[in-house]
């Protein structure tokens, strides 16, 4: 399964979804701005997901039809 690496957290900021890197030691000092996909395919790794979990769940929430 896929999941999202610990000390990484998304926050809101001005309307945005922002992931950044929190606590001391990591090597990426940026941000990333998650659009509304992102944000949802954020949450679902967060959990833990895979990648069958993301694609029925971007299914699902566009209705996309392959």
């Amino acid at each position: 399964f896929m999941k999202i690496k610990a000390g990484y957290k998304v926050r809101k900021m001005c309307g945005s979804s922002i992931v950044v890197a929190v606590g001391s030691g990591d090597e990426f000092n940026g941000m990333i701005t998650l659009n509304d996909s992102g944000e949802l395919l954020w949450s679902k790794l967060n959990e833990g997901a895979e990648i069958e979990d993301l694609t029925a769940l971007l299914v699902a929430e566009y209705g996309i039809h392959r």
